[in-house]
């Protein structure tokens, strides 16, 4: 229970900082949409998959380097 509320609250949280990064890094409209949506599946990926990759790093870290790529 407690392991579930915490990935909810993770990509809930994550979702959010994915539309604020966006919006802050001036992606232009028509690709806006594909990058958050690519973020977004990269970072379920990493939380569903591949745990690891959260150790010693944080959140935005990680949202960076997905926008980014």
């Amino acid at each position: 229970l407690f392991r579930s509320l915490l990935i909810r609250n993770l990509l809930y949280f994550a979702n959010m900082h994915i539309r604020e990064l966006s919006a802050v890094l001036d992606i232009p409209a028509p690709k806006k949409e594909l990058v958050r949506e690519e973020a977004w599946k990269l970072l379920r990926h990493i939380v569903q998959c591949s745990v690891f990759l959260l150790r010693d790093r944080t959140v935005d870290c990680l949202l960076v380097c997905s926008l980014y790529s």
